[in-house]
């Protein structure tokens, strides 16, 4: 009787087999097709305001993120007759060509303006 559970002919095979299997696993690293990547600086506005405060500003689809006095607010883009306004976060931003304000939102619309606003080299 044989003392061996396989011949050599049939660990040869399943050896074969063994490395023909692992090498189909390991797939190649491929690197993600290169996707445009968003530039910021692009897409940012810097307005200064009478105070001598600085607001800036990155419009996104239907919103707008603003940065003012070392916070940062998310508002969302709102139904305007003229010029583009954003709500959100309790203030409420609205721009015209160069000029800007930004008002306290409150329960009964818009309070008085916090800060008026030029775009950095609007005239």
């Amino acid at each position: 009787m044989n003392d061996r559970c396989f011949s050599p002919a049939a660990v040869a095979v399943l050896l074969l087999a063994a490395v023909l299997l692992c090498h189909g696993c390991a797939k190649e690293a491929v690197a993600p097709a290169a996707r445009p990547r968003l530039q910021l600086a692009d897409h940012l506005s810097v307005y200064h305001c009478d105070s001598g405060a600085r607001i800036v500003i990155c419009p996104t689809n239907d919103a707008l993120l603003l940065s003012w006095q070392d916070h940062s607010y998310s508002l969302r883009q709102a139904i305007s007759a003229s010029g583009a306004r954003y709500q959100g976060e309790g203030l409420e931003w609205w721009s015209k060509g160069n000029e800007a304000w930004l008002s306290r939102l409150t329960a009964q619309g818009p309070d008085e303006p916090l800060e008026h606003c030029r775009l950095d080299g609007g005239r």
